[in-house]
């Protein structure tokens, strides 16, 4: 078991990769709100922040219009639950 740790720690990690920008957000078919479909291996999560780092989270943006600096202060300011305004629960309350 040991000698796979390191195997794990890195299939662990690159699951919580983000994928890459190849649009705004609003164009895709829940808007801002998150679906299953683009997000099909943290759908359901309550830990959001487990792969969503706060403090590297809206640090580049595919939306036009979206004060980054706004955003990151909110979520600083209140928490990672705020996301829930503008991206959906992710599921949980289905």
């Amino acid at each position: 078991m040991v000698k796979w740790l390191p195997l794990l720690a890195i299939l662990a990690v690159s699951a919580c990769e983000p994928a890459p920008c190849d649009g705004s957000m609003i164009d895709s078919p829940g808007g801002l709100i998150v679906t299953p479909v683009e997000h099909p291996t943290g759908w359901g999560e309550a830990n959001c922040e487990e792969c969503h780092v706060a403090n590297i989270t809206h640090t580049s943006g595919c939306t036009p219009g979206v004060d980054l600096d706004a955003v990151r202060a909110k979520i600083e300011a209140e928490g990672p639950d705020v996301c829930v305004e503008c991206h959906g629960d992710n599921g949980r309350s289905e």
